[in-house]
Formats: structure tokens, sequence, C-alpha cells
């Protein structure tokens, strides 16, 4: 969240009009995911473009770091759990934040855009803690 949250207030000052016409697209992709790799996929990559919207060189690195690390223990979590599917209502609630990111980016809403992101990724975050109780740093990474 802490990468994450200024990228978006940045996304709203800086965007074009491509960087819109891409988050509407990865929007639309993520509607029709069924698989469990294909909804991460996406949602994963809508969080990468949120950043390169953002204009700024180092949280795309910085961010491109940190998510692959997270997309790894993503799908280390699904795989060792046997999860073939991910909740109806966690799937909903995600693509109308995503959907209401994109209107504050499209707005040029920095503050709202930051405020937004920051509480879906404190709450992204609650959930996975919670998730992830008995598992160690090391098991996750492996």
């Amino acid at each position: 969240a802490s990468l994450e949250a200024p990228g978006a207030a940045l996304a709203a000052k800086r965007r074009s009009r491509a960087d819109l016409e891409k988050l509407e697209e990865l929007l639309e992709e993520a509607v029709h995911a069924e698989t469990v790799p294909q909804i991460l996929g996406c949602h994963n990559d809508f969080h990468a473009a949120v950043i390169a919207s953002s204009g700024s060189n180092t949280l795309v690195m910085l961010s491109r770091m940190l998510a692959e690390i997270l997309a790894q223990a993503n799908l280390t979590f699904i795989s060792d759990r046997n999860s073939e599917t991910v909740p109806q209502r966690l799937i909903k609630r995600t693509h109308r934040t995503h959907r209401r990111l994109v209107d504050l980016i499209a707005e040029r809403d920095a503050d709202g855009a930051e405020d937004l992101w920051r509480k879906h990724l404190d709450e992204g975050g609650r959930e996975a803690v919670k998730a992830l109780r008995d598992t160690s740093v090391l098991e996750l990474l492996s």
C-alpha cells in the first residue's frame, strides 16, 4: 500500500488517454476470467497498469519486484490449498473497487484515488494475513 496508493494518486494526475484505455481493457478482461490463474493474472495486470499510469519509472521498477514476489506467493498459497475457485463475493467487491479507481483516475481525483486504493490494499492485506496466519514467509516464497 505504501507504494501503490501514492502511485494511484500520480496516475490520476498524469494518466494519458491510452492509460485509461488500458485500464478499461483490463477491467473487461477481468469480467471474463474464469480460472484462478486467469483471475490472479488480471488482478496483477490491473495493479501493474495503475502503477504504469503514474509515469514514475521508480515506482514501476519497485512495484514489479514486489508484484513478482506477491504473485508467486498467491499461486503458492492457492496451489498448496488445492483451491480452484475464488469466492464470488471477493471477485465482485474487487471489480467494483477497480471500476471506482478507474473512474477516479479518469476524473483526475488524486486524493480520492489514493484514499480508495489505500483502503483496498489494506483490506486485501488483512484478508491475506488472516488466510496465511499459519504460513511462514519461507513457505510462501519456496
